[in-house]
């Protein structure tokens, strides 16, 4: 007959509870310091709620949508910020598009220009085209194009004495955006108006102009400290750029409507050169 084995438990003694105590504090102490980490990187690189995007919205009735819209200078989303209708067509993205795939083939110049009180004044700048340009490749070029004359206008429109007849206009909060929506339109064949309605979920006509003077703390990078009372509120970026908790910030575009330029660096094109004109086109000047 088997006798029964005796299984000895090891006795719990005061040196062993407190490695156990000190176990269970170590373990919760890691977790409240690594929460503690999580919130605080929250905080302080997304300070703003993110939000989830807006699907694109059903617009069947296009020529409802276009004609619809009230006759008006600028436009206001509070999800995207502020539009201008005169910065739709600047500079005509559809003729740079149509001139980089002429000049695609054999190479050449594109030329894009801009007048500005009624012609009055006005900026052009050439690029040249680099030959044999896949026509894969053809938006893409007129994009980075597009993007790099849509810097210099605004640049050369705070340059004197064109910017004493339209201070502050320079990088206006709502210029470059409506420069994409313009681009955007022409290569999807639809109105602007179609954009903000079924693209952006819709925006609202405004008669006041978008703020251009805001206080230091509301932009990001400044300090109250050493600034001035207000500041010159720009967007240097082709992107939306509205008011949210903690002041002045950029946000994408819905993903339906981001584009992909090709840069210079690409060696596809390159500027070459540009000029101002005053009074008529054939008075230009040379800008440095």
């Amino acid at each position: 007959m088997r006798k029964a084995s005796a299984r000895l438990r090891p006795a719990l003694t005061p040196e062993s509870l407190t490695l156990g105590y000190l176990g269970v504090l170590v373990i919760t102490l890691v977790a409240t310091v690594s929460a503690a980490v999580l919130f605080l990187r929250e905080r302080l690189t997304v300070p703003f709620p993110i939000q989830a995007e807006v699907g694109l919205v059903e617009c069947d009735e296009r020529e409802f949508v276009v004609s619809s819209q009230p006759d008006t200078h600028y436009y206001y989303s509070d999800r995207y910020g502020w539009f201008d209708v005169h910065h739709f067509f600047t500079g005509n993205p559809a003729k740079i598009i149509e001139d980089v795939q002429r000049v695609a083939r054999r190479g050449g110049y594109v030329v894009i220009e801009q007048g500005v009180r009624e012609g009055i004044t006005g900026y052009r700048a050439t690029y040249r085209i680099a030959r044999d340009l896949p026509l894969s490749k053809v938006l893409g070029v007129a994009w980075g194009i597009y993007q790099d004359w849509s810097r210099r206008f605004e640049q050369w429109e705070d340059q004197p004495p064109r910017a004493f007849f339209g201070p502050l206009t320079s990088f206006a909060v709502e210029d470059l955006p409506s420069h994409y929506i313009g681009f955007f339109s022409v290569v999807h064949n639809v109105d602007p108006a179609y954009v903000l309605a079924c693209y952006l979920g819709g925006a609202e006509a405004v008669e006041t102009a978008p703020p251009r003077l805001v206080y230091p703390e509301d932009l990001a990078g400044t300090s109250a400290l050493d600034a001035l009372p207000v500041q010159h509120l720009t967007n240097k970026t082709f992107t939306p750029m509205v008011w949210g908790p903690g002041g002045w910030r950029n946000v994408p575009w819905p993903k339906s409507m981001r584009m992909q330029s090709i840069g210079a660096s690409s060696g596809l094109w390159h500027f070459d050169a540009d000029e101002t004109w005053y009074f008529a086109p054939e008075i230009t000047f040379n800008w440095p």
